[in-house]
């Protein structure tokens, strides 16, 4: 297969746009598509797989630039293009609106990327849907060691950090830190195909620790599939993904990252967007996930369970703790009729 080449992409190219775009790459080549990809590294994989390519460079917060990322779109992609984003303009969310306004997102609304990645805003809904999270702050905390330090629009892990009077100065000046509370751990991962009104679980994810030589040992190092969950987490993590469907109208492939701590379990965060995991999950007997991807945005969710066993169980357990909330609901309302005719 010829390399990618740069240059104008046609009216109503199907765009990727990621820091590193060739996991999504990779998973068009699947679906039998030709896409057209913006990135900033260029590597092999992604020039074979991709039909064409635009190399942008890297903003100072560790993401895309995003002003690179509209000019190249601007300058190659007559609009509308068709945009799958990943991850890279976290930072940037004004951009992702213009490029919404100007382009066809196939993927989450500019809004609920602001939601994602505002913790003020991220928390309050998690807390307000019951689900269970850390602990979070901006003023300093007394005991810093059981906190950690996180900057608002970012991915990847590079941007949690032990608290250190460096890390305290920066935090400062930048004004785009929060202080995270600690929770010891397992780190997990789901990742989820939406419609905006419904999921279908794709798989949980276990995430691998970082190495010694890595600048945190918070940093994106991998994850394997599929993670030793016990069901009953499972069934509650995968309610979560489907309260956020109903509260953000999510749809596509998303994914939540949590960590376990013996039966209980806490959400970090939620990721719009097809995540690294994508590269798992995308292989036989699975359907072709970009596909699934487009369809899903489209309002269209695939029957899972003849290709994911544990799917058919989740939803199997997912249909009962329904009957039993809607049983639970019936009776408390005739509880209180009949207190009310007394």
């Amino acid at each position: 297969m010829p390399a990618a080449q740069s240059g104008t992409f046609e009216q109503g190219a199907l765009v990727v746009v990621s820091t590193s775009a060739r996991t999504l790459a990779q998973a068009a080549h699947r679906a039998g598509l030709a896409v057209w990809a913006v990135d900033a590294f260029g590597d092999v994989d992604t020039m074979v797989l991709a039909q064409r390519w635009q190399r942008v460079g890297l903003g100072p917060a560790g993401g895309l630039d995003a002003g690179a990322v509209l000019r190249a779109l601007a300058d190659h992609a007559p609009a509308p293009a068709k945009v799958v984003l990943g991850s890279g303009l976290e930072a940037s969310l004004d951009a992702i609106e213009q490029l919404a306004a100007r382009h066809v997102l196939v993927g989450n609304h500019p809004s609920v990327w602001r939601v994602a990645h505002d913790p003020g805003l991220w928390f309050a809904l998690a807390r307000s849907l019951g689900l269970p999270t850390p602990a979070i702050r901006h003023a300093d905390p007394t005991d810093p060691e059981a906190w950690l330090l996180k900057r608002a629009g970012s991915s990847g892990g590079q941007h949690v950090q032990a608290i250190t009077s460096q890390a305290r100065a920066d935090a400062r000046a930048s004004g785009a830190w929060y202080y995270q509370r600690r929770i010891a751990g397992e780190a997990h991962s789901l990742l989820f195909l939406a419609n905006g009104r419904d999921i279908r679980t794709v798989g949980f994810n276990r995430m691998l620790p970082a190495p010694p030589e890595a600048a945190t040992p918070w940093v994106w190092a991998g994850a394997v599939r599929p993670a030793s969950l016990p069901m009953a987490l499972c069934v509650r993590v995968a309610a979560a993904a489907l309260a956020l469907t109903t509260a953000l109208g999510l749809r596509g492939l998303n994914g939540l990252d949590f960590i376990v701590q013996g039966d209980a379990w806490f959400l970090l965060e939620l990721n719009p967007r097809p995540t690294a995991t994508l590269d798992l999950w995308d292989v036989e007997p699975m359907p072709p996930l970009f596909d699934l991807h487009l369809r899903a945005c489209a309002g269209d969710l695939p029957d899972l369970r003849q290709h994911q066993p544990l799917h058919q169980w989740l939803h199997q357990a997912q249909q009962a703790q329904q009957a039993q909330q809607a049983q639970q609901a019936q009776q408390a309302q005739q509880a209180q009729q009949a207190q009310q005719a007394q």
